[in-house]
């Protein structure tokens, strides 16, 4: 850099007024990017929800500004989540010992990646947002067996994963960026909501399970995944 704009990138840092006017002649460079991290609640909702319990989850994501003021942007981001599903109880009988029982219980897991337009409206302290995305999502569903009055801390008998299924989902929702301190890497407080449509996927259903006993085959049921993730989280610019 030659002496003069290195003097005026100086004097920038030291004027705010003239760190204005040099950031819109191109000087300054301008942090247009937005990077953040969130955790989620993630109820489940029409068909659905008669079969999985209220989830939880987290992601991380990147909106990439396409202007100085970051209104339109490009929002990048990967998620998880796992809801729980059906559980039975089968009755365990072994020579010298009275029949206890044991409890299988089912989750449901997504894993997704996501792009799409996000518009983040101006403010000074608050900026509401509103995105809509479509990606791809694996949705897979695992279990544990465990006695039926085992501590849940304990490593369960026995476990494995059922099917699994790829999807397209289509996600849309908002929010609103709070901030929570300015520099030269303010700190945002990130709250939306978000409705997220995985389509149609084989999962364990409780009507999945034909009978209680040990050994019975359990046959995934093809239904329509979808479910509102609640999001609290923080962000900064890069």
């Amino acid at each position: 850099m030659s002496p003069l704009p290195r003097g005026l990138t100086y004097a920038a840092l030291l004027t705010p007024g003239t760190a204005g006017s040099l950031v819109g002649q191109g000087i300054v460079p301008v942090e247009r990017n937005w990077a953040g991290l969130y955790a989620m609640v993630a109820p489940a909702t029409g068909e659905f929800a008669q079969h999985a319990d209220v989830g939880g989850g987290g992601g991380v994501y990147a909106v990439a500004g396409l202007d100085r003021d970051r209104v339109i942007g490009l929002r990048v981001q990967v998620s998880g989540t796992i809801l729980g599903g059906p559980r039975y109880t089968v009755r365990y009988s072994s020579p010298g010992y009275p029949d206890e029982f044991q409890v299988v219980r089912y989750y449901h897991a997504i894993v997704s990646l996501a792009a799409g337009p996000q518009l983040t409206l101006p403010g000074r302290h608050v900026r509401p947002y509103v995105t809509g995305q479509i990606g791809i999502s694996y949705v897979f569903s695992f279990w544990e067996r465990r006695w039926e009055y085992d501590d849940p801390d304990l490593d369960p008998l026995d476990s494995g994963t059922g099917t699994g299924d790829f999807n397209l989902p289509l996600s849309a929702g908002g929010g609103l960026m709070i901030q929570l301190r300015r520099g030269a890497r303010p700190l945002w407080l990130d709250l939306s909501a978000h409705w997220v449509g995985h389509g149609q996927s084989e999962y364990v259903r409780d009507d999945s399970i034909a009978d209680s006993r040990w050994g019975t085959p359990v046959r995934p049921t093809p239904t329509r995944m979808s479910l509102w993730e609640f999001r609290a989280g923080v962000a900064t610019t890069f």
